[in-house]
């Protein structure tokens, strides 16, 4: 019964959705409504139309006016819940390929196989959307907490400190290195340390500041700011 959907009646084909995958989710919606008010009476007076026209196709049964009547009620009890559009299709679909006259339940089949497509995507397009909100949940779930974050950092030995030691000791290549600037007692001591101000040693070093070029531009900038 596929080729129910392939070939809608154009009657009330405002509701009809050719093609569900490409239609928005409102359109899918409005076309399975259920008729309320003056368009549920406009659909049983359809479902009485076509029912008797079925009932006339082929053998016509010897009955009375009131018998008639109450068959008619039936197609219209189970039919009724359709949509136009629907109620149209599976119609057309039994006159097409029944050869006797469809009962009310096998209108109420076809029926619902002509709007399978409809639901199918809508049930698609809810499946979507609750495996994506699963999935951002279970993101949510795994991401840490701002404190939980800064735990994992200092644990790596990444703290506020350790940051600032990398800005200032680009060149180091070990964690003793980082420390040596806030721990004096990892500091490596310097050669000069502990020479007295007129060692040779010293006075070679002062000799040598005062004739490197960087340091006399340092001095200058700094003397003529």
């Amino acid at each position: 019964m596929n080729e129910l959907a392939k070939a809608p009646t154009p009657s009330n084909s405002s509701r009809i959705v050719l093609n569900p995958a490409k239609s928005d989710s409102n359109s899918l919606i409005t076309s399975l409504r259920s008729p309320e008010g003056d368009e549920l009476n406009a659909v049983d007076a359809l479902i009485v139309r076509r029912a008797s026209t079925a009932i006339n196709l082929g053998f016509v049964p010897d009955w009375t006016p009131r018998e008639r009547a109450d068959v008619v009620a039936e197609y219209v009890k189970a039919l009724r819940r359709f949509p136009e559009w629907v109620v149209n299709t599976a119609f057309d679909y039994a006159a097409r390929t029944m050869a006797r006259r469809a009962t009310p339940g096998e209108l109420v089949t076809i029926a619902t196989q002509a709007r399978r497509p409809i639901t199918d995507e809508l049930d698609r397009r809810r499946r979507a959307e609750d495996d994506e909100r699963i999935a951002r949940q279970s993101l949510e779930a795994a991401k840490p907490s701002k404190k939980a974050a800064a735990e994992i950092l200092e644990r790596a030995g990444f703290t506020p400190n350790r940051f600032a030691a990398v800005g200032r000791r680009r060149m180091a290549t070990t964690i003793e290195d980082l420390a040596a600037d806030s721990d004096p007692a990892r500091r490596p001591a310097h050669w000069s340390e502990g020479l007295s101000a007129d060692d040779p040693r010293m006075v070679d070093l002062r000799r040598a500041r005062e004739g490197n070029a960087l340091v006399q531009t340092a001095r200058a900038e700094r003397e003529g700011g």
